[in-house]
Order: C-alpha cells, then sequence, then structure tokens
C-alpha cells in the first residue's frame, strides 16, 4: 500500500512537468543572457513562408496599388510575430503544451500564405479566417497565462485579450461584407490591434524587466528573414535569364552585396547596442521594425526585376518603389539606433556622447539623396541605380566601422 501512495504523486509530479502552467518568467538578469529557443526558431519557418509570398507578389506587380496593398498585408503577418514572440518572452515554458499550441498556431499562418496572392480578391475570406483563427489561439494562450498571476501581469494580459478580442470581431463581421468596406474593417482592426500594447506600458514598468538579449535576438532574426529576401530575390531574377551575362553577373554581385551592406548595418546599429530600458522607448523600438521590415523585403523584391532587366533603364515603378525601400530602412534604422545605448555588449568601449545622433544624421543625408535619386532623377539603367543604392548603405557601414575603431583607439 506504501508503494501505491507513492506512486500516484510520482505520476503527477511528471505530468506536470509536461503539462504545466504558463507563469511569468522571473530568472532574468542583466548577468544572464537569454537566447532564441529552437521552438522559437522552427516556428520562424512559416513566416519565412509567408513573407516570400508576399514579396513574390509584390516583385510581380509593382504599381502604386501592389505597394499599399504588400504594406497593409505585411502588418497582419507582423501583428501575429509580434505577439506571439512577447508571449514567449513573458511565459514560454519548455513543455509538451507550449510546443503543441506553438505547432497549432503555424497551421492558420500557413492558410495566410496560401491565400496571400489573393487576398484583396478571390481568397479575401479565406486570408481572414486565417487571421481570426491564428489570432484566437494567441488569445487564448494570453488568457490562460494570466490566470493566478500577480496583479500587474493578470491586468497587462486582460488587456491584450480585450484589444485582441475586439479586433477579431471585426474581423468577423468583415465576413459577411462583400464590397470594400471589408477591407475598412480590416484597417480599423489592425489599428486597435497596435494600440493595444500601447494600454498596457505604464503597467508593464511595474512588471520584471525583459530580457534585451532575448528580444534583441528574436527580433534580428525577423529581420534576417526580410534580408533573405534581397538573396532570394538575386537568384530568382538571375534564374529568370536564359544564360547569365556580364550585365546580369555584375547585377547580381551587387544585389548580394546589397543584402551584406544592410545586414552589416542593422547589426552594427541597431542590434549589437542594446536598446534602453525604457517601456515606453522598448514599444516604440519594437513597433519601428515594422516599417523596417517591410522596406527590407520590398527591396527583395525589386531586386528580382533589377537583375533581370540586364542593365535596361529601369521604370518609374521599380525605381520610386526601390528609392523609396531604401529611404525608408535608412531613416528607421537611424532611429532604431537612436534608441539604443551608446556602449556595446561588453561595455568596454565607450562611444562619442553623440553617436546615435551622428549616426542618425548620416542616415537621414543618405536617404534624402536617395530619394532625391528616385523621385527627381533621370531615368537610370538597373547597373547604376543598383550600384547608387549599394554606395548609400555601404557608406553608412563604413561610417559605422570608422566610429567603432575611433573608439577603440581612444579607449
Amino acid at each position: 500500500m506504501g508503494n501505491g501512495e507513492s506512486s500516484t504523486p510520482r505520476r503527477a509530479i511528471g505530468l506536470h512537468i509536461w503539462w504545466q502552467r504558463p507563469r511569468l518568467r522571473t530568472d532574468e538578469d542583466e548577468d544572464k543572457e537569454r537566447r532564441a529557443t529552437w521552438l522559437e526558431l522552427f516556428y520562424d519557418l512559416i513566416f519565412v513562408a509567408v513573407i516570400g509570398q508576399l514579396s513574390h507578389k509584390l516583385s510581380a506587380d509593382i504599381s502604386l496599388n501592389a505597394i499599399l496593398g504588400y504594406a497593409f498585408l505585411f502588418v497582419p503577418v507582423w501583428l501575429l510575430w509580434l505577439s506571439s514572440t512577447y508571449y514567449n518572452e513573458r511565459f514560454e515554458v519548455y513543455d509538451v503544451r507550449h510546443r503543441i499550441f506553438t505547432f497549432i498556431k503555424m497551421i492558420p499562418i500557413a492558410g495566410l500564405a496560401c491565400s496571400i496572392h489573393g487576398a484583396f480578391e478571390e481568397t479575401s475570406v479565406a486570408f481572414a479566417v486565417s487571421y481570426i483563427a491564428a489570432r484566437l489561439i494567441l488569445i487564448y494562450m494570453w488568457l490562460i497565462a494570466g490566470r493566478r498571476q500577480d496583479t500587474m501581469t493578470r491586468k497587462t494580459t486582460e488587456r491584450f485579450v480585450v484589444g485582441s478580442s475586439i479586433s477579431v470581431l471585426f474581423w468577423i463581421v468583415s465576413l459577411f461584407l462583400h464590397s470594400e468596406l471589408r477591407f475598412v474593417l480590416w484597417g480599423v482592426a489592425l489599428l486597435i490591434e497596435m494600440i493595444t500594447p500601447f494600454t498596457t506600458v505604464k503597467i508593464q514598468t511595474r512588471m520584471v524587466r525583459i530580457s534585451v538579449s532575448h528580444i534583441s535576438e528574436r527580433f534580428g532574426l525577423f529581420t534576417i528573414i526580410a534580408i533573405a529576401e534581397t538573396v532570394i530575390g538575386v537568384v530568382n531574377g538571375a534564374a529568370k535569364l536564359h544564360h547569365i551575362t556580364f550585365h546580369s553577373g555584375l547585377a547580381g554581385g551587387l544585389g548580394l552585396t546589397f543584402a551584406f551592406s544592410i545586414w552589416w548595418v542593422y547589426f552594427d546599429h541597431v542590434i549589437y547596442r542594446p536598446f534602453k530600458q525604457n517601456t515606453w522607448v522598448i514599444s516604440l523600438w519594437s513597433y519601428l521594425h515594422l516599417p523596417t521590415t517591410i522596406g527590407i523585403t520590398a527591396i527583395g523584391a525589386g531586386v528580382v526585376n533589377i537583375v533581370a532587366n540586364e542593365g535596361e533603364a529601369v521604370g518609374d515603378p521599380l525605381r520610386w518603389m526601390l528609392c523609396g525601400a531604401v529611404s525608408l530602412v535608412l531613416l528607421m534604422m537611424g532611429v532604431l539606433g537612436a534608441l539604443n545605448e551608446r556602449h556595446d555588449h561588453s561595455k568596454n568601449v565607450k562611444f562619442d556622447e553623440n553617436l546615435n545622433l551622428q549616426l542618425l544624421i548620416s542616415k537621414v543625408i543618405a536617404a534624402v539623396i536617395v530619394l532625391g535619386v528616385g523621385f527627381f532623377g533621370r531615368p537610370l539603367n538597373s547597373l547604376l541605380l543598383l550600384s547608387i543604392l549599394v554606395l548609400s548603405m555601404v557608406s553608412q557601414a563604413i561610417h559605422g566601422l570608422y566610429i567603432w575603431v575611433k573608439a577603440q583607439l581612444e579607449t
């Protein structure tokens, strides 16, 4: 009987380990860096597919309406990723339950990828249903996570649940409409989703601080997914040609240099230095990544056509989109960098007090020049235009490297 009594608690303990209740993470401190889990990396794969479909849709039709539609559809995809990222930051538990719910979320997100090409036409209902399903799963996860937590945590999760629920109602109502009003409701719903986290800022200042290393890594990984579209664009553009010529080979090399320089500037000027530990700053830093990744992915969509252009003059829509996207990325990376601390992760190098301002001004100047080339300059052939855009980004990498070397020598 003694053995029977002891076996029941053991089974209960085993079940508890594998199927745990979400709890607020409290094990982070300034000296301990948290890394992204393998499950989070696997989860990102579904967004590789969705962003790939968005980029392909834009590259096939570069017009003002197509660009606006692409940016609009990017928002719900990014908001789903953002909500999952911050849920994992606050409540991730390494158990079977979390793995199962992570996989279940991926199914409707795959539905978004499948329906994204006709999201404003024949597959708009499928797109909306996919988003509703993914959002409902996240609402449930946030709702369960907030139970039996401290007051501040519970209030935070409740506001997320209420805001997301109101947003979902607009999506559901849109299913019964058959006009442009459907997409107006989508816009209202997305606006509610974007505003909701800001209603929790004051509450979160009294919660456990988030892990700077984990959040930075998660946003960095998502940005790499966007940068990958430029690499894919080079390959796809070259694949459209029957044979590789000098012009196409040079364009491909410039395209890869472009992707490399975007990576260099982003990770040296944005991710390398930690963002300031202020709740409003963290919220703004997070949301500024939306236009940043929209711009980077759009660059990838444009590069496809540039490489396949074989040195011919670039049409106005493509030139405007590429120059606009590069200017947007430069400006956003400048503002993002201005929200960071001045020191690097090792805290052994002290930079100039005006570091953030210097980098911001440099990027604003480059952005204005690129805009001038795109909207006020003469039509350019693809190689010349791509060279100018690459130079605008490479110059930022060189400027950052100069600042870093100078700080090393003066330390």
